[in-house]
């Protein structure tokens, strides 16, 4: 399957809850997250809750999806929302 990209020249623009992703080992990783989209050229807006990618980019993401909680409740807008789970990386990402 082909991975979608950004232009060159483009841009993208989308909603995340940091609070919705969770390690396997139960443990918020939020933080480690906000520093690889640093390191990737990546913007996050903690109030608004948006990432934004400015023209292509190679993203590292070390974690690996484990499963989704479609029972997790409602978000921050109070609609309800699906929790993600990834396992984490054998070495934690620098």
């Amino acid at each position: 399957m082909r991975q979608p990209q950004v232009k060159a020249d483009g841009f993208f623009l989308g909603h995340l809850d940091l609070d919705n992703l969770k390690l396997t080992t139960r443990r918020w990783f939020g933080g480690e997250l906000g520093k690889q989209f640093k390191r990737s050229g990546l913007t996050y807006d903690r109030g608004r809750r948006l990432i934004l990618c400015r023209g292509r980019r190679h993203i590292e993401f070390p974690w690996t999806f484990a499963g989704a909680d479609d029972a997790a409740g409602p978000n921050f807008t109070g609609q309800g929302a699906v929790d993600s789970y990834y396992s984490p990386p054998t070495t934690e990402p620098r």
